[in-house]
Order: C-alpha cells, then sequence, then structure tokens
C-alpha cells in the first residue's frame, strides 16, 4: 500500500473515532461515579488527596479534573472531553506500539478501526472517570517499555518510569500492567534476548514506580484489605459469566442487559467463540512462532488471570477495570486472524468484528442516559415543589446531583440541604430544626445505610413532620430504587 495513501486512511480512522466519541457527549446525564468526581474536584490538591485515601482509587485523575476544569470550565462538555482526548491519546500509542512490533500497514489499519468504533471505549471516552487517563498513561508506558527494549537508550526507560508512576497514582489496576511488564522482561532474559546487564538496568528503571509509590503503600494496603461492602466474593462460574460478558460489552455494548434475549444469546455465543480461539489460537501460534507478539499475549492474559483470581475475593467490573488491556486485546484478535493462509477467510472476520462493534455503538447511541437516570426524579420534584420547600438528600447520589445543577442553572430547584449522612442523622438533626416546615426528603435505597428507610413515615411524624401520600413516589433505577417523599408541619 502507498504511504501516501496509508497515512490518509490512517487519519480518516482517527476522525471517526473522533467524532464518535464527541457523538451526544453532552447528551446522557452525569451518572453517580461522575459527579463524585466532579465533587471531589472542588477541593483543593491536599484535601483531594486526603479525601481519595478514605475511598478506594487514588489521587491523580481528581486533581487533574481540577486543574482541567480550572482552565476549560466545569460543563459536561469540558469534563468529558478530558477523557474523549485521552482515549484518543490511547489510540495513538496504540498505532506506535502497532508500528514499533512491526505489524504491517493493513493489519494496523485493521486494528485501527476495532477501536474507532469499540462501544466500550467510546463509552468510558464519554465518562467523567479515571479509566480514560489510566489507558492512556499504560499505554504510553507500554509503548516506552517496548522502545527500551528494542533501542536501549535510557531517555525510554526515563520515561517508561514516569509514565508507570503516574498510571498507578491514576488506578491500582495499572500496577497489572507493570507486573505484566516485569514478567516480560523475566522471559526475554529467559530467552537470551537480553543480557545480565540490560536486564538490571530494566530492573532498576522497574523500581522508579516502585518506590514513588511507597508514601501510598499503607493507604493502598488499607484500601484493598477493607475493599468495598457493595462487592461480594464470587464462585468459579460466577466469574466466569462476568469474564464472558467483559467480551459481550468489548464488541456489543457496555449495557449489562438487553431488550431481545435472542440478541443476547447470539451475543453471548460469540464471545464465548471469541476467548475459546483467542486462547487456542494464542497458545498454538504465539507461543511458539512469533516472540515479537510475546509482549502483547503477556499484556493482556496476565492482567487478565490476575483481575478473575481478585474477583475470587472481590467482584469486579472487568470491562471497567480491565479497560486498559483492549487495545492489546484487539492487536492480538487481529494477529491471530491474520495467521491464516487464505486471506478471503481473514477479511471476513475482521469484517465481522467490525459489524459487531458497529451494532455495540448503536445500542449505546440508543440509551439516553448512563446508569442512574435521575432526572425523572429531579422532573417530578419541580412539578410539585412550591418556594418554601427544602430538599432533604444525604450528601451522596443525588445531593451532588442538584448541586451541579443548581450550581450550573440547570435545575429551577434550590440547592439540597445536607443534614447527614444517614437518615437518623437527618432526623436528629430534622427534630433541632424549627425554621423549616415543609421538606422533601429523598431515600436512595443504593445508600449502604438503607435498613431504616422502610420506617421514614414513623420517624418523620414521631418529629412533627406528616406525609403527603399525593407526592410520595418511587423510582426504580439501575442498581436499587430512589424515593422522594413530600412532609409538612
Amino acid at each position: 500500500m502507498a504511504k501516501k495513501y496509508y497515512y490518509g486512511l490512517v487519519i480518516i480512522i482517527f476522525i471517526i473515532a473522533f467524532y464518535h466519541c464527541i457523538f451526544g457527549i453532552e447528551q446522557k446525564n452525569m451518572w453517580f461515579d461522575e459527579v463524585y468526581s466532579w465533587n471531589i474536584s472542588l477541593e483543593s490538591p491536599k484535601d483531594i488527596v486526603k479525601i481519595a485515601s478514605g475511598d478506594i482509587h487514588p489521587p491523580l485523575f481528581y486533581i487533574t479534573l481540577k486543574y482541567w476544569t480550572n482552565i476549560f470550565s466545569d460543563t459536561v462538555f469540558a469534563m468529558r472531553m478530558l477523557s474523549t482526548l485521552l482515549i484518543m491519546g490511547g489510540m495513538l500509542w496504540t498505532y506506535k506500539i502497532c508500528r514499533l512490533i512491526k505489524i504491517t500497514d493493513k493489519r494496523i489499519l485493521a486494528i485501527l478501526a476495532l477501536y474507532s468504533v469499540s462501544p466500550v471505549l467510546i463509552y468510558y471516552a464519554q465518562e467523567v472517570r479515571m479509566q480514560c487517563l489510566n489507558l492512556f498513561l499504560t499505554t504510553a508506558s507500554t509503548y516506552f517499555f517496548l522502545k527500551l527494549l528494542n533501542d536501549k537508550k535510557n531517555i525510554y526507560g526515563a520515561i517508561w518510569a514516569l509514565c508507570a508512576t503516574l498510571s498507578v497514582y491514576t488506578h491500582y489496576f495499572a500496577l497489572l500492567i507493570l507486573f505484566s511488564q516485569l514478567i516480560i522482561i523475566i522471559v526475554k532474559f529467559y530467552q537470551k534476548e537480553i543480557d545480565f546487564s540490560f536486564a538490571r538496568k530494566m530492573f532498576l528503571f522497574f523500581l522508579i514506580p516502585c518506590i514513588c509509590f511507597l508514601p501510598w503503600l499503607p493507604t493502598f494496603l488499607s484500601q484493598t484489605s477493607q475493599g468495598q461492602p457493595w462487592r461480594t466474593s464470587l464462585s468459579f462460574p460466577q466469574i466466569m459469566d462476568n469474564y464472558l460478558t467483559y467480551f459481550r460489552e468489548i464488541f456489543f455494548s457496555y449495557y449489562w442487559s438487553y431488550e431481545n434475549k435472542g440478541i443476547l444469546t447470539a451475543m453471548t455465543i460469540f464471545s464465548l467463540c471469541l476467548i475459546a480461539g483467542l486462547i487456542i489460537v494464542s497458545i498454538i501460534y504465539l507461543l511458539k512462532s512469533d516472540r515479537k507478539k510475546l509482549p502483547i499475549l503477556i499484556l493482556f492474559f496476565i492482567p487478565s488471570i490476575i483481575a478473575i483470581l481478585v474477583s475470587f475475593r472481590q467482584s469486579i467490573i472487568f470491562s471497567r477495570y480491565l479497560l486498559i488491556i483492549v487495545p492489546y486485546l484487539y492487536i492480538l484478535c487481529i494477529f491471530l486472524i491474520f495467521r491464516t493462509k487464505k486471506r478471503y477467510i481473514s477479511y471476513t472476520m475482521t469484517v465481522i468484528l467490525l459489524a459487531a462493534s458497529s451494532y455495540g455503538l448503536s445500542i449505546n447511541y440508543n440509551n439516553n442516559y448512563k446508569n442512574n437516570d435521575y432526572r425523572k426524579i429531579e422532573e417530578f420534584i419541580t412539578k410539585h415543589h412550591s418556594p418554601n420547600d427544602k430538599i432533604i438528600v444525604e450528601p451522596h447520589y443525588l445531593g451532588w446531583i442538584l448541586k451541579y445543577n443548581n450550581r450550573h442553572k440547570l435545575t429551577s430547584l434550590p440547592a439540597p440541604d445536607i443534614l447527614g449522612w444517614g437518615l437518623q442523622m437527618q432526623i436528629d438533626s430534622l427534630a433541632k430544626r424549627s425554621d423549616i416546615k415543609n421538606i422533601w426528603m429523598i431515600t436512595d435505597f443504593a445508600s449502604m445505610e438503607k435498613s431504616d428507610y422502610g420506617e421514614l413515615n414513623t420517624k418523620m411524624k414521631a418529629i412533627g413532620f406528616n406525609a403527603d401520600s399525593l407526592k410520595d413516589k418511587t423510582f426504580y433505577l439501575y442498581p436499587e430504587k430512589v424515593r422522594a417523599s413530600y412532609y409538612y408541619k
């Protein structure tokens, strides 16, 4: 293929990917995790570090978001554009990795085409969370790691160490990529592709992110030992089902459920065949005949295996935490597809993967909300709200969404009052207030402290508030329900 046509097609694919990322970027509401990111970014860097230490993720993304919004504003478009640009940066690093490991031009085009219509990558490219920053940094670290292996220049080792350090302060699953890179060093040394002197130098570079992570290590150990209460241990069949879902979400859509059971069954069978084929062909071809692609095999399967092992202790959402290895999956898929000598089979299979992903994109586009759609709750309260009404919420979930919408004048509702984290704390605070007569109580059953939500009317009556049944409604959302209740004295 003539170079001018090749580079033209590369640019076109990048443009297609960018278009898909920004298509409807503002139309979907921010869900809980996104508005949580925004709320933390309002704090000072010092307070962000303090808050992050009590959460489950490291602080770099929130600090990055803070300075990004200081420059470009905190509109939904501006905040999600950060993720879009990072996912595009990850696409650039994927392209450079492909060039580095000597993949042919036509196969690179196929890999980039898969990236450009990837439902799961584009879903996260429109989300105000750390997954895209993590993907950008880990693919960058992989590129400079492989560049160091090829050219043996210290500058590449320094950049690799920097990217690796930043990535582990973005998301803990970046440690899986760092560990995979360590495995690659050991394998390369064992295969005598690198000598002892160079292996020692690579280990020294490897130690840099490890040493830089030491100040955060006590926090990391505390967070991982406590885990997240809503994540439970899984059995082997449950884990395998989750891993199968991971492949289904990569090629068909991030959404958990589909209205058509027949389509869901077809997607599941497709994903199962893909996993089986990937594992079998990887073992047959990559381990025996092509050492240049071995790092990609390790970078995909080692994080997958570790994530599966982690799931025995605590469930994870594979498509979220293993987004960082999706580019390596695409590289493996295209490489293995083109191992067959019959090109019409290779091209047909590539078209099938592209068609599946394009269909998955259409599923994404047909859903006009992300996870929790609180807009209908907001609309209900707005319809029945009076000027003197107070809105009482816990500070998370709907509280932060109302706070954001009020700040940006996206709602006529006043900013909510925060009287405590749990229902009983709110009730105790209300009992001491004489200035509140008419209130909306919002109880989100996704809260960890929901055991007494069923006693809300009784508790409110005990402190002098009467319930208005005409202004009481329950909304069923993923993963739980939300109840809006009105009380008056």
